[in-house]
């Protein structure tokens, strides 16, 4: 029996070793030019095994369709003409047949030669890139050098099931596919399945001690344990159950802050819309969540972000919702660092919150990385009017204007309009009508461009400046359906109205929010704006989304009660958490005075000891590791970013600084002067060392800190921040010193350093923050962290049981050498033979674990099996087999 057992130890040994493999599928989205695409490419997948998987792999020869793949996709290849240089997460188009029929197929095969005897000698003598000669048959030249992926229509996918109720989303427990999917859950069923089988090896054990040689007394004997077996039985499996259901809702527990409060508090609030309904739609948690409340203020469903995956958001800018309540959600997903965008799309929801569809996306290739790509993309202002959902693309030379038709499922450019920097000079844009729109710009106008492109300026700062002497920072706007223009003035912390070029009229600010709510509330900046039809204005500040109605009435939102089913699973669980503590220590006390009777037997006592000095040293050791691996890791990211602003500052011209005043400067030349300084100063981002690495200017004018200048180009001159006077980093950098914080606000996690930036006389007239994503910088610490913690729990388990085995092995030998075998006629000598294999087999097992390494050399690829797979192959069939011979030589020496 105890060979059995090890036989399913061995089993699961092979699911967790093999675990992380699962089957890529091509992704089919139809666009407007009919273009299938696969991806995103998964870690061990080759351009060769993927060209097997493609339809048409039988109609022509590999080599044409791998060739062909090379050529279509330039971008997703660190180097665009060896298909070895395949990067991860990369979307592959698919070109059509004709297009791989064209390449003559004897040229793929000595083309596809040539570049892997390139890339075996690539150390040596770097790539010599070539091109495919146009007599042989050249792909499509637009194919060839097209960047971006074109427009995509809304793909429709089954909607998963949800677990509970109607309301529940993908995000508590419905989407239970994904889960199956992941890596850890199969990870933890495996080592469930091991644990399980240890502890029916020490039930065995603990029953086989209790046996004599008489046959009717043992029969006597299991049969008044009967009873005790099938209280063990029923805990054991309640216990298995119910460690499972907390595995699989634990994000549920952990999600909300007031879980036990029955409340979600919002996390620094950022973005938010109202459907016809009065429903609210709110980004918070640093762009990493969306939250549906109804009009009784209670949460509908929540989705979760910060995933890279397809069907998943990662920072979702901006919302918008339609009339029969699907969500259209802006999503960026940027590069390993945190830093270049990868790609930028439009992601559809359903009305229950699950993945709908995917409406457009547009991708950016290591050639397209530039400034304005850094953390922000070219997609501004998705808005849904007639059921017609609009955005605008914002690029160097102009204005391009989307219209995506619901109803039709379709995609149709609008307008396009040239307008030189407009990726950097425009701060927010709104539609009017089909072809007319607003735009608010960073030097203070508020302008509109008519369908046969003339323009006319609506609203002018610097003449309200002239006029009333208002100083007013024009920001996000919107528009209603009779057509008035609404804009966020950053300078006042209000939001306004137009009245004239040089006029407006405040609606809304902290005196007629505090009035209206009888609250008292900090004075609050506001960044973002939208507006509905019917002249609805919602904005966010850090704490609360304000909604102002058209009639006037505000509500002032910090946090959603739960619905009451998520209150009942959220005490379930913790009901079945007690429960379970509970089972265990039951369980615990029948084995222990029912079953042994009071009395542990020596081997028992041995194994519990070595299975708890061993996971405890294992645990306290991995713990100081980790703790310690993360906070040297951000001591290092500490020096170095305070070495940068040490030095940057004093190539900056602090006179062309100051001579920046007026919001009509920016972008001038002094302005540019002093951008391309500090951008040229982390030489454009372009080395390992200042690879993901920001910087930020700001300047303090009447004790107010003031953003001036970003990488990313996003803000304007007069970005005001609430950051000084609790005696943080910036008034320690107001002060002369450098500081360096880890910290969190509404657009991220971040690490970063302040210090002064000096005119000739000294005097501090600007802060330079340098810093990098923290978020994507905590990504790979768990990533590292659960594959450090999941092979530790492998060899951990090999550890305790290569002990137990000693132990077992040592208590026989006691027991030959003291000559009790009288008193323990079960013995026999036979039995040294199996611990005896365990500790052989082991020292085999060990020492040729390294033979994938030295494999790699002769890897063949395998349709269906990644790399991995394949390496790994060879070594679990021989823990299988070894298995299977441990049980069959166990059977036979015990007869």
């Amino acid at each position: 029996m105890r060979e059995i057992s090890k036989f399913w130890v061995t089993i699961g040994f092979i699911l967790l070793v093999n675990t992380g493999y699962t089957q890529p599928s091509a992704n089919h989205d139809h666009s407007l030019e009919s273009v299938t695409v696969y991806g995103p490419v998964k870690p061990g997948e080759m351009l060769w095994t993927i060209a097997a998987r493609l339809p048409f792999d039988k109609l022509v020869n590999r080599h044409q369709v791998v060739l062909a793949l090379l050529q279509a996709n330039p971008q997703a290849f660190k180097n665009s003409c060896n298909l070895n240089s395949l990067k991860v997460g990369s979307i592959l188009k698919i070109p059509s047949l004709s297009t791989v029929s064209e390449i003559d197929r004897a040229y793929a095969i000595e083309e596809i030669a040539k570049q892997a005897a390139q890339w075996q000698n690539r150390k040596t003598q770097p790539v010599n890139c070539s091109t495919l000669d146009t007599s042989r048959g050249a792909l499509l030249q637009q194919a060839v050098t097209e960047n971006v992926s074109p427009v995509l229509l809304v793909q429709t996918d089954p909607v998963i099931p949800k677990a509970v109720g109607d309301n529940l989303p993908e995000a508590l427990g419905s989407n239970i596919h994904t889960i199956l999917d992941s890596t850890y859950f199969m990870s933890f069923i495996a080592l469930l399945i091991v644990g399980i089988t240890i502890w029916a090896v020490i039930i065995w054990k603990l029953l086989i001690t209790q046996l004599s040689t008489d046959k009717k007394a043992n029969f006597n004997w299991v049969y008044s344990m009967k009873k005790i077996l099938n209280n063990i039985v029923f805990v054991s499996i309640t216990t298995v159950c119910g460690v499972l259901y907390i595995y699989l809702n634990s994000h549920l527990f952990f999600e909300f802050e007031d879980a036990f409060a029955q409340k979600l508090t919002l996390n620094y609030p950022i973005y938010a819309v109202q459907d016809s309904k009065g429903n609210r739609y709110v980004i918070d948690n640093s762009l990493r969540r969306i939250s549906k409340v109804n009009t009784k203020d209670e949460v509908v469903y929540y989705i979760s972000g910060g995933n890279r995956e397809e069907k998943h958001f990662f920072y979702a800018n901006e919302i918008e919702v339609d009339d029969d309540g699907y969500l259209y959600v802006l999503n960026y997903v940027a590069d390993d660092k945190g830093f270049y965008l990868n790609r930028e799309e439009i992601l559809r929801f359903s009305p229950n919150g699950n993945y709908d569809g995917l409406v457009y996306r547009k991708t950016f290739s290591e050639s397209d990385k530039k400034a304005q790509l850094i953390q922000r993309g070219e997609i501004f202002s998705l808005e849904i009017r007639h059921n017609v959902l609009s955005w605008f693309n914002l690029t160097s030379e102009g204005i391009t204007q989307y219209n995506y038709h619901i109803q039709y499922n379709e995609i149709k450019k609008v307008s396009y309009y040239p307008l030189a920097e407009a990726n950097i000079v425009v701060g927010d844009i709104t539609q009017l009508s089909a072809g007319n729109f607003v735009y608010s710009s960073k030097d203070g106008l508020i302008t509109q461009v008519q369908l046969d492109g003339s323009s006319r300026v609506l609203f002018s700062a610097e003449k309200a400046k002239a006029k009333s002497g208002d100083f007013i920072v024009p920001w996000e706007i919107g528009t209603d359906a009779s057509g008035q223009i609404y804009f966020i003035d950053l300078e006042g912390k209000n939001v306004r109205t137009i009245v004239s070029p040089a006029e407006t009229k405040i609606l809304l600010d902290q005196s007629i929010i505090e009035s209206q709510q009888e609250i008292q509330i900090k004075a609050f900046n506001y960044y973002r704006l939208s507006v509905n039809l019917d002249g609805t204005l919602i904005t966010c500040n850090d704490e609360a989304v304000v909604t102002q109605m058209s009639t006037g009435t505000i509500s002032y939102l910090t946090s959603a009660n739960l619905p009451l089913t998520w209150q009942l699973e959220i005490f379930i669980f913790g009901g079945i958490g007690l429960i379970l503590i509970f089972l265990i220590i039951w369980e615990i006390r029948l084995i222990y005075t029912d079953v042994l009777k009071r009395n542990v037997p020596n081997i028992l006592k041995l194994s519990i000891g070595i299975v708890i000095i061993v996971t405890l040293v294992t645990f306290l050791s991995s713990y100081y590791f980790i703790t310690n691996f993360s906070g040297r890791y951000q001591q290092v990211v500490f020096e170095k970013i305070s070495q940068v602003i040490q030095l940057v500052p004093k190539v900056l011209d602090g006179n062309r600084i100051e001579r920046i005043k007026e919001q009509s400067d920016f972008n001038n030349q002094d302005y540019k002067y002093v951008y391309g300084t500090l951008y040229n100063a982390l030489n454009k981002n372009q080395d390992y060392w200042n690879e993901g690495y920001y910087f930020a200017l700001y300047r303090v004018i009447n004790d107010r800190l003031y953003g001036f200048m970003y990488t990313d180009g996003r803000i304007n001159m007069y970005y005001p921040f609430d950051w000084l006077g609790d005696g943080g980093v910036y008034d320690q950098a107001l002060a002369g010193k450098i500081a360096t914080e880890a910290a969190t606000d509404i657009t991220g996690d971040w690490i970063y350093g302040v210090g002064p930036v000096t005119n000739k006389e000294g005097k501090v007239i600007a802060l330079l923050e340098i810093g990098t994503d923290l978020y994507y910088l905590r990504m790979e610490n768990e990533r590292l962290i659960k594959e450090l913690v999941l092979n530790l729990a492998i060899v951990l388990i090999i550890l305790i049981l290569l002990l137990v085995e000693i132990s077992y092995i040592s208590e026989l030998h006691k027991q030959k050498y003291q000559k009790i075998l009288d008193e323990c006629q079960y013995f026999s000598e036979v039995m040294l033979i199996r611990p005896l294999s365990f500790l052989y087999f082991t020292a085999v097992s060990v020492s040729v674990t390294f033979i994938p390494l030295l494999m790699k050399k002769f890897y063949e690829p395998i349709p269906g099996f990644s790399q991995e797979m394949v390496l790994a192959m060879p070594l679990s069939l021989e823990m299988f087999f070894f298995g299977i011979g441990t049980t069959i030589a166990g059977i036979i020496s015990s007869r």
